[in-house]
């Protein structure tokens, strides 16, 4: 399988670089927004608006799920959880306020009843301190979020402005049909078949399914068929070469 995967890895590297030097350049776009890896480079290329909208919407449904969030953080009276919390430690204070009226002699004295009431201050004081200093942390973090919807926005008016993405529809259909034409290429390569096995000479013998080629020894025998590597990887080449000239042919859109 390795005379395989060498040669595709080579033609898929090949047609992808291929795709992305005859794509332009937009520097005067904010670098925090553009693709992060190739998947994402490759979708945007393809989808062109699309991928950025469907980026927009995301971006708007992270921003308000941020919103609700700082909003309970400024707000936790209104948290249930907060609540259900506060009233069951204020019923324990009760039940052990009950519990030293019925029982004096374990009641705290009056200086550890002030130390006390100090430590739940001082509680609540880290407390306020420690959500305040989330609340700055997660606010910093929404407005980049704005600023991120902001440039997404400014990307997609630019992109409307030139009628569409960076590949037009007929770009698309060639990447497709190159793409399709590669991996039909790969499922049913072309192979060779020994003539004689003294001085190692095989010859082309046409087109097979790949696993009739490689199939698991059964009673003894195994496939002689080998894969043609040389054509298969000039068959992979034309296909590139092919699909570069559709790209430049029809890099203007229709009109």
């Amino acid at each position: 399988m390795k005379k395989v995967l060498i040669p595709l890895s080579i033609v898929t590297t090949l047609l992808l670089s291929c795709i992305f030097c005859l794509i332009p350049g937009h520097a005067d776009n904010a670098p925090s927004i553009e693709p992060k890896n190739v998947i994402e480079k490759i979708k945007e290329k393809i989808q062109g608006v699309k991928y950025w909208e469907n980026r927009l919407n995301k971006i708007n449904e992270s921003i308000i799920e941020q919103e609700a969030f700082i909003h309970g953080l400024k707000n936790p009276h209104e948290d249930s959880l907060y609540r259900e919390t506060k009233e069951k430690i204020d019923e324990i204070n009760r039940e052990m306020e009950e519990f030293y009226i019925e029982h004096p002699d374990a009641a705290p004295t009056k200086t550890e009843r002030n130390a006390k009431r100090l430590r739940d201050q001082a509680d609540a004081l880290i407390e306020k301190a420690d959500r305040i200093e989330d609340i700055e942390f997660f606010e910093e973090i929404l407005e980049d979020g704005k600023k991120e919807r902001e440039g997404i926005k400014k990307k997609i008016g630019q992109l409307k402005a030139k009628k569409g993405g960076y590949v037009n529809k007929n770009q698309r259909t060639v990447i497709f049909l190159a793409i399709i034409v590669i991996v039909l290429m790969g499922l049913f390569p072309p192979v060779n078949n020994p003539v004689s096995f003294e001085s190692n000479y095989s010859a082309h013998s046409g087109y097979r399914f790949i696993s009739d080629i490689y199939f698991p020894p059964h009673d003894g025998k195994r496939s002689l068929l080998s894969i043609n590597s040389t054509l298969l990887l000039v068959q992979w080449i034309g296909v590139v070469l092919v699909t570069i000239g559709g790209w430049v042919i029809f890099k203007t859109d229709p009109k």
